[in-house]
């Protein structure tokens, strides 16, 4: 049923879930060094700032990836228990919302990739928030940014 894969994807739930916990995730990892003072120490080690700037990104990469695997695969079940998805190999087009793609896909492939790009989207927004949230001061003054965007 068609029914079923557009509500996996069009689930403002699960959207406001992966937001507010990339939101989190970002104040957790980029302000913690900031308020214990550990930032200073490792500012002082050579190449402390890229090391800990990659590690502190892939950790952000990898909590994303969890999250979203947890939120839209129970997505994913529930709509499938409940509802039904049907094939997989059907095309696209057989989506309400897609009924005029001009690509040649089938709606598995169209999962997996709405999946890859989900976590590219919730990444990059993280990106930007850690970026906000190195440059502001303190914690008040982020989460006063961030929560303006």
């Amino acid at each position: 049923m068609p029914y079923g894969i557009d509500l996996i994807i069009s689930n403002p739930y699960t959207n406001t879930i992966s937001l507010f916990i990339v939101i989190v995730m970002v104040l957790v990892i980029f302000l913690q060094e900031k308020e214990s003072k550990v930032n200073l120490l490792l500012l002082s080690k050579q190449q402390g700032r890229q090391i800990t700037g990659i590690s502190k990104m892939g950790a952000l990469l990898i909590i994303i990836c969890i999250s979203n695997s947890i939120l839209y695969g129970t997505n994913f079940f529930i709509t499938n228990w409940i509802i039904g998805l049907g094939s997989f190999n059907r095309p696209i087009q057989t989506l309400t919302e897609f009924y005029r793609s001009p690509y040649n896909l089938n709606v598995g492939e169209y999962l997996i990739i709405f999946f890859i790009m989900r976590i590219v989207i919730d990444f990059s927004i993280g990106v930007v928030f850690s970026f906000i949230s190195i440059f502001c001061r303190n914690r008040r003054l982020s989460v006063a940014v961030i929560g303006i965007f």
